[in-house]
């Protein structure tokens, strides 16, 4: 059985550098919030993707491992990936 790292929720207040709240002590973008910029509560900030893939139990790759075009496809992969113009391509 796993056990779950949950603490209390935490963000930096550099909100803009990643915009969400974390709850778990495991999460890998939590863990880069140097201590003094460390705020107590969620704010108006949404919960962190990775602390609620860590609670599902999967983890995500990060951003930059993640392939935006598959070879020879012509296809976008992932979400939030950027075109030429400084648009979204993927989710909406």
């Amino acid at each position: 059985m796993t056990t779950l790292r949950k603490v209390n929720p935490y963000r930096s207040v550099r909100a803009h550098r990643d915009g969400v709240y974390h709850d778990r002590s495991d999460c890998p973008t939590g863990r880069l919030v140097h201590s003094q910029d460390l705020a107590a509560g969620v704010g108006t900030l949404a919960r962190c993707a990775e602390c609620r893939a860590l609670d599902e139990g999967r983890t995500l790759q990060p951003a930059s491992s993640v392939p935006l075009r598959e070879a020879g496809s012509g296809r976008a992969e992932g979400s939030g990936a950027i075109d030429g113009d400084g648009g979204s391509i993927g989710e909406s």
